[in-house]
């Protein structure tokens, strides 16, 4: 049974939590079926020479030309696809059944239908999968699919922490990338009762002095254990998310997660503030800081600590991802 997966995020090139998770769907799916990848790389060390896969640059003109090529002289038995962008819709899937992933949160579904970037619209796809069932919910009224949730999922093992945490809250990931809104952790540190760590790529330099934050650099998943051994809570202020894989790492590690709501998973793995701290996306930095510093007063630690790491070890492993990616398929394969 041979299938065709298409992205144009960067395949293989595990950018952020979207590439994590086509690289986890990816290795699932070969241990089953004969598989096709079509996509692009926007790292020029990503190369394959398999015949299987098929890596094309993002200015390659011909993309979708190309791909509608491969589709026409194949015979599938599904395709999985999370193209979005311009011409995206102009696939012609010549009546595959297509199971799509909608990474992008719903804010930006209004904007991508007057611009017509949104797959979602096309009539072809008759499935698709949302990473929560907050969003799953809202993209359920706007676009009649099927439509399944299945949240990133974390790897390896589930890590208890010490009862008594440094009054530190980090911040983790490609924070070089204005989406991930660093500034405002800059002008929140100002208000703060706690300090800011940074871990990641960003133009924050050591040297520069700001209240209660340190940037320490690029980081790799083997210093995970390490960087949240002595935090009492991870934050994300990002403007946009699609699901937030560092709040994945933060809960695996029994860390709080504090999150501005300005994507429907914060609500999701906030979960109802059982796991940490949602903050109203409308909040000011000082607003966004006293908020927190109130939570640090009152925050009963070992009791949502615990909460995060139940909350990950029931939603989020890799086990269920699996298993809930093997149900959806069985579905669309078993749909008349």
């Amino acid at each position: 049974m041979k299938i065709l997966i298409i992205s144009n995020w960067g395949i293989h090139d595990m950018m952020g939590g979207t590439g994590k998770y086509h690289t986890l769907l990816i290795n699932l799916l070969y241990k089953k079926y004969e598989i096709d990848e079509y996509g692009v790389s926007y790292s020029a060390d990503v190369k394959s020479d398999k015949s299987n896969v098929i890596i094309r640059s993002p200015s390659d003109n011909l993309w979708y030309e190309k791909l509608n090529s491969l589709i026409k002289n194949n015979n599938y038995a599904f395709i999985i696809s999370s193209v979005f962008g311009k011409n995206s819709t102009k696939i012609d899937y010549f009546n595959n059944k297509v199971i799509y992933i909608q990474h992008l949160n719903t804010k930006f579904l209004f904007f991508m239908s007057i611009l017509k970037l949104c797959p979602l619209f096309d009539k072809q796809i008759k499935y698709a999968v949302a990473y929560d069932i907050h969003n799953k919910k809202n993209l359920s009224l706007l676009f009649k699919k099927h439509w399944f949730s299945v949240a990133l999922p974390y790897e390896g093992d589930l890590v208890t922490k010490s009862p008594n945490p440094s009054k530190v809250i980090v911040s983790c990931g490609r924070l070089y990338a204005k989406q991930k809104n660093v500034n405002f952790l800059l002008k929140m540190s100002k208000y703060a009762n706690f300090e800011i760590w940074l871990y990641g790529p960003s133009s924050v330099k050591q040297k520069e002095k700001y209240k209660n934050v340190k940037s320490f650099g690029a980081y790799n998943h083997s210093q995970l254990d390490e960087i949240y051994s002595k935090p009492i809570a991870s934050i994300l202020v990002s403007k946009f998310e699609g699901f937030g894989f560092c709040l994945v790492e933060s809960l695996q590690h029994s860390t709080p997660i504090i999150v501005r709501h300005t994507f429907s998973a914060a609500k999701y793995l906030t979960n109802e503030n059982k796991n940490g701290l949602l903050l109203n996306r409308f909040l000011t930095p000082y607003l966004a800081a006293k908020k927190i510093n109130k939570w640090l007063e009152k925050v009963d630690y070992q009791t949502v600590s615990n909460n995060c790491l139940n909350f990950a070890k029931n939603n989020l492993s890799l086990q269920q991802f699996e298993k809930s990616w093997e149900n959806i398929i069985d579905f669309v394969l078993n749909d008349k």
